[in-house]
């Protein structure tokens, strides 16, 4: 049984892993420039899950439910009903965890109604979803009873890019693309020399039978460029930076990992406030030869050989190949792994901690913005969504059957 943490108030000094201190600091900004807001020190309630779940898929009646297939993410829609999508038969399924009935929408195929990769990219107080079909490009509207809106027409031109993906999506037809699709080739920005480089992201809004409208440009995630004679590979970087986006009620919240805070914009690009980004984590040579190693161990678990004992390698288009232990890494880790706003507006950030088996969360109010609580979730566990004092995850069995949970937040 874990053992559980009551909660209390707790005050985190700036060098901790988990900011407590607001500092926001003026910076440049893509079409704003904002200033200093000040410092003030927080009180904040470091928070768990009860150990007895409200709800558990494994439990339900039904198959549709009770069988997930393949679990690609799921949403609340209220504090007792949530949406998940199961790839294994592309479609939604609305489940009402309070007794409810099981609603399904849409399934595979290549009709109006049917999907080929749904993606929920967003959704509206009333329980309507917001779906992606990455594989079709195009979007659909659900509402909770399974029903689909007339779909939105837009100029099909801004999808014909496979390195488009939808960043936020809202009922009333707008969405905020982003071209952070991993570089196909080599970067789109004239170098030439070897190293590190990050390509510029692009957020666009488009509307309906509008021509799409640029609101904010960062730099991307990190990649190593490699040259052998005419031709060049791009490797990853270990601790590399990235780049996070979240829809947050009507905002969208970005994360440039290298920078100081994460900017939330409105729909025109306006940056309407910042949220402090924990420091970065610094890393000993000892946990990057850890991580090396880790990575080695995947590749040739997949692969299913070794070129020769000890020396696994990747053709990624040059002629010779490359060493895990050589591959390029940062001293210092980024603070956060992973974004995702809530049902109430709320912005989760995902705190890193080199070899954490649990997820450790930060809670922001973005009126503020204001750090609610931090919440450390069961190890084993992924979050999928969040509403009031409820966390929806992901949870998995002994033979990796993945279910979805809803719990409680104790002392919220």
């Amino acid at each position: 049984m874990r053992e559980r943490k009551e909660p209390q108030l707790v005050l985190k000094s700036r060098t901790s892993r988990v900011v407590f201190i607001v500092a926001l600091l003026g910076m440049m900004v893509p079409g704003a420039v904002v200033g200093v807001a000040g410092v003030v020190a927080q009180e904040v309630p470091d928070l768990y899950t009860a150990e007895t779940p409200l709800f558990h898929t494994s439990t339900s009646s039904d198959d549709r439910v009770s069988r997930i297939g393949r679990l690609y993410a799921a949403r609340l829609l209220s504090p007792d009903r949530f949406v998940f999508v199961d790839l294994s038969l592309d479609w939604l399924v609305f489940v009402n965890a309070d007794g409810g009935g099981v609603v399904t929408a849409g399934r595979e195929g290549e009709g109006p109604r049917e999907f080929r990769l749904p993606i929920i990219v967003g959704r509206s107080g009333d329980g309507v979803v917001v779906v992606w079909d990455a594989l079709h490009r195009r979007m659909a509207i659900v509402a909770a009873d399974g029903e689909f809106a007339e779909a939105p027409q837009y100029d099909r031109s801004v999808f014909a890019s496979m390195k488009i993906q939808v960043a936020a999506g809202y009922a009333d037809g707008t969405l905020v693309l982003t071209d952070d699709g991993f570089p196909i080739g080599l970067p789109t920005e004239g170098r030439r020399e070897d190293g590190a480089f990050r390509d510029t992201v692009t957020f666009q809004t488009v509307v309906p039978d509008r021509p799409a409208s640029t609101i904010a440009r960062f730099a991307g995630p990190e990649h190593y460029l490699e040259r052998q004679g005419s031709m060049g590979r791009m490797r990853g970087i270990i601790f590399g930076h990235k780049l996070h986006y979240a829809q947050v009620g009507q905002y969208l919240a970005v994360a440039q990992t290298d920078l100081d805070a994460v900017q939330v914009l409105d729909l025109s690009g306006a940056v309407v406030t910042q949220v402090p980004m924990p420091p970065p984590v610094p890393m000993s040579e000892d946990q990057i030869a850890a991580v090396r190693e880790r990575i080695e161990e995947r590749a040739t678990a997949g692969a299913g050989r070794r070129s020769r004992p000890g020396m696994p390698e990747i053709l990624s288009g040059g002629s010779e190949p490359f060493l895990f232990h050589d591959l390029p890494a940062n001293n210092a880790a980024p603070a956060i792994n992973r974004m995702l706003g809530d049902l109430d507006g709320r912005l989760w950030m995902r705190i890193f901690r080199p070899g954490a088996e649990a997820e450790h969360w930060q809670v922001w109010n973005i009126g503020g913005p204001t750090l609610e609580f931090a919440l450390t979730l069961p190890e084993g566990e992924e979050l999928l969504d969040a509403a009031g004092d409820r966390v929806l995850v992901r949870a998995r069995d002994e033979l990796d059957v993945e279910y979805v949970v809803l719990r409680e937040i104790e002392g919220y």
